[in-house]
């Protein structure tokens, strides 16, 4: 009975629209940019909490349980989200928000293409050809910004490097 309800609340946050679609299918820079690992932890509370319940007592061994969480409970999100982020996946190709992420970081590290295809092969992450693709659309978000305001009278200056990084939990450019 538990995989039938398993299985049927996977099932509804694969949707593409509407309110039952998984935060794990944004493709937006912006999306990357305001992310935090607490708003995938709600999601398993709320949608699939018989999942979160056996990752939790998976990682949490109960005779620790009250140490683990008033000790390091916050370092116990990423693991858990990372997990759930990599089955979703595996579910459907499209929930991949995580991926993305990892393959951002994976790029500010500046890692070469076979390190992507084996983390990707992985579920960790993007192809390389994939994070290609991701570095233009993100090129091509500050394009439209500059465009805008030069038309706008504004004046710019490039003064170095925009690189892709992380810093506590969000993206920044």
């Amino acid at each position: 009975m538990i995989l039938l309800q398993l299985n049927y609340d996977c099932e509804k946050l694969t949707k593409k629209t509407g309110k039952e679609c998984s935060i794990l299918r944004s493709k937006m820079a912006s999306h990357m940019n305001k992310f935090e690992w607490e708003a995938i932890l709600k999601e398993m509370k709320d949608r699939v909490p018989d999942l979160l319940n056996v990752l939790v007592t998976t990682t949490v061994p109960v005779h620790r349980e009250s140490v683990n969480l008033s000790k390091c409970g916050i370092a116990r999100i990423y693991p858990l989200c990372t997990v759930y982020g990599i089955m979703m996946q595996q579910r459907n190709r499209e929930l991949s928000l995580l991926q993305r992420m990892n393959t951002m970081l994976m790029s500010a590290g500046k890692v070469d293409s076979k390190t992507y295809e084996r983390f990707n092969r992985m579920g960790i992450s993007l192809s390389h050809q994939q994070q290609l693709n991701i570095l233009e659309e993100i090129g091509g978000r500050y394009q439209d910004d500059i465009i805008n305001k030069v038309s706008q009278g504004e004046k710019f200056q490039i003064t170095g490097v925009v690189q892709a990084g992380f810093f506590k939990g969000c993206w920044y450019l």
